[in-house]
């Protein structure tokens, strides 16, 4: 934990449904440490004891009825400076509070930066699940339009729905589930559809039976990336990697080849 980094406290949440609650921002690390050992009326205080080669330091951590909880401590050699060898040890216990925040009660702390990215995180994913509830409402209401009976889901033993046409329960159904297999019927012919959610939104439809494709395909090709005004992006890239001997030989093109490629891969699995 470096000396310069400022923290969020912050109570979690569940990422896609509801906001974190933050306790403050900006914190250095100690105030973050004492901001934690303070939650919920907590008093803690740090014991110093002086073993003549090395100082101890326990922080005690008491409830409001003086009850001790736990301890926290360090140990230092000693110096001539005493007041420094209490800084040098206060730190190490700071890093420890933070560490073991959950053990404080129901607060977690990340770097600023860190929670930063969070938040990113979660607006990406509501955005995602607001596309992959949009696409399989339009997918429902187009089957039932076209007069097809929903079977949800068709692995199970025991499906909830089975040849369905109540609209409703079977979105709440399919929008609580990660994976839902669909088999739909009309006139005695049968398709089916696979559903996958958690992913990139315009992806949730995973598989169906080609004679769906005149349904399906309006809906979700309007959500594909590279169907979006202004994004090149086609889905795939090409990448030749250079032989063994242009890598030896320093060329810059086949440098800049491996750069990219390596890239890519990060981009994509990383």
């Amino acid at each position: 934990m470096s000396k310069d980094t400022l923290y969020t406290l912050f109570v979690a949440k569940d990422l896609v449904h509801d906001d974190d609650i933050v306790v403050a921002r900006g914190l250095t690390l100690a105030e973050v440490a004492k901001a934690i050992r303070e939650r919920e009326g907590a008093i803690s205080y740090i014991s110093e004891r002086d073993y003549g080669e090395f100082r101890s330091f326990e922080l005690r951590k008491r409830d409001s009825k003086m009850r001790l909880h736990f301890v926290i401590g360090a140990t230092v050699p000693v110096t001539a400076n005493a007041a420094l060898d209490r800084e040098v040890a206060e730190r190490l216990i700071n890093v420890q509070v933070v560490a073991r925040c959950h053990e404080f009660g129901d607060c977690s702390v990340m770097p600023d930066a860190e929670f930063d990215r969070r938040i990113e995180r979660l607006t990406e994913r509501r955005a995602a699940k607001s596309l992959e509830k949009l696409i399989v409402t339009q997918v429902v209401d187009r089957l039932l339009e076209e007069g097809y009976r929903i079977t949800a889901c068709a692995r199970w033993d025991n499906p909830p729905f089975r040849n369905s046409r109540r609209r409703d329960p079977i979105l709440k159904l399919l929008f609580d589930l990660e994976i839902a297999e669909l088999l739909v019927s009309r006139k005695g012919e049968e398709s089916s559809i696979s559903l996958i959610s958690g992913e990139a939104g315009w992806d949730v439809v995973a598989d169906f039976t080609t004679d769906l494709k005149y349904l399906i395909d309006p809906i979700v090709e309007p959500h594909l990336p590279w169907n979006k005004p202004g994004d090149t992006e086609r889905g795939y890239t090409i990448i030749t990697l250079p032989s063994p001997a242009q890598l030896e030989s320093g060329d810059p093109e086949a440098l800049d080849a491996v750069d990219r490629f390596f890239t890519v891969m990060s981009k994509t699995f990383g």
